[in-house]
């Protein structure tokens, strides 16, 4: 209604014009020719198509590509996949701007609530296993009284202390998780000292070209993924860990391997899924690589398996 009032205004315009001619006319003697009939039909029609015009500029380029991305806003929030289609070619590049950071924005906030529906059952689900089993390990405790031999009882009491500390590790792993989302995106860090820190601390031998390289992130963020990344080696048998680094003047790609365990292919698509461990009987908790994966597209960058012989697992980040 605003924008076809002011087109209706700017209609009006000529006409007000010609009232503004005619009463100087009247004031000064002045002979105006538009004051005929034929000039004044002349000049409404001008200002019927100079409206139409304008109107049908608005129509195409703002009030029917605003109309299409008010519906598609409706489609996305019932769910509609197809919702994220590009747009007609009708608007201007502002709209078009403006549908693009929509849908990328829609995209993001469904593809974070999925995640967080999934991660809160995961979560529910790993710690349900300990409690259930603290729960009953007490209720036998308590309903026998003295009629528990004690070594049923140490054996009791160490399932929930066994328990319990899983379920501290959990909540320890579940915080350097949460950091690793809201790391501070900021900083530089030398890649070799951070490397030799993490190996020496488990026993691991390092082979590196990486020198001269630096991380896109502090020290201490770089340490997280680091400290994941060494420990799942050690885990799995390592004894060196091997890190070449090659950059580009578009990226940084760094290539992780070690000389432990193989990556199984059954495995290789759920490394990075929550609570997956292959060491759930040795105190695994599955968080490891997930909370090191975390930092790393915090930072702009990615972790994924590596195709590349020799290597298991491989970053890259944009180099700004």
């Amino acid at each position: 209604m605003i924008v076809f009032g002011a087109i209706a205004l700017v209609s009006l315009l000529p006409l007000l014009g010609l009232v503004a001619l005619v009463s100087v006319e009247s004031i000064f003697g002045v002979e105006f020719r538009m004051r005929s009939f034929t000039g004044l039909a002349i000049l409404a029609l001008g200002s019927v198509t100079m409206a139409a015009v304008i109107g049908y500029v608005f129509l195409r380029t703002l009030l029917r590509p605003l109309q299409e991305l008010d519906a598609r806003a409706a489609e996305i929030d019932a769910g509609d996949k197809d919702a994220f289609r590009p747009m007609g070619p009708r608007g201007t590049r502002e709209v078009d701007n403006l549908a693009k950071s929509l849908f990328e924005t829609s995209r993001k906030l469904i593809e974070r609530n999925n995640y967080l529906n999934l991660f809160a059952t995961h979560v529910s689900h790993e710690l349900k296993t300990p409690l259930t089993a603290i729960q009953g390990a007490s209720e036998l405790l308590l309903e026998s009284g003295e009629d528990m031999s004690p070594d049923q009882k140490t054996r009791f009491l160490t399932n929930i202390k066994t328990d319990a500390e899983r379920m501290a590790l959990l909540s320890s792993r579940l915080r350097e998780l949460a950091h690793a989302e809201m790391a501070t995106k900021e900083g530089q860090s030398l890649l070799k000292p951070m490397l030799q820190k993490c190996v020496a601390q488990h026993a691991l031998e390092l082979e590196t070209n990486s020198d001269k390289f630096e991380m896109p992130m502090v020290a201490a963020n770089s340490e997280i993924v680091w400290q994941q990344l060494v420990q799942n080696a050690a885990f799995h048998g390592a004894q060196t860990f091997h890190v070449n680094a090659v950059k580009s003047e578009t990226v940084l790609i760094i290539y992780i391997g070690d000389d432990g365990d193989e990556i199984s292919n059954a495995n290789r698509s759920e490394l990075f899924t929550p609570f997956f461990t292959t060491r759930r009987e040795t105190g695994g908790t599955g968080m490891g690589l997930g909370i090191a994966r975390a930092m790393v597209v915090s930072h702009g960058g990615t972790l994924d398996v590596s195709d590349k012989p020799d290597y298991k697992f491989q970053m890259i980040f944009p180099v700004v």
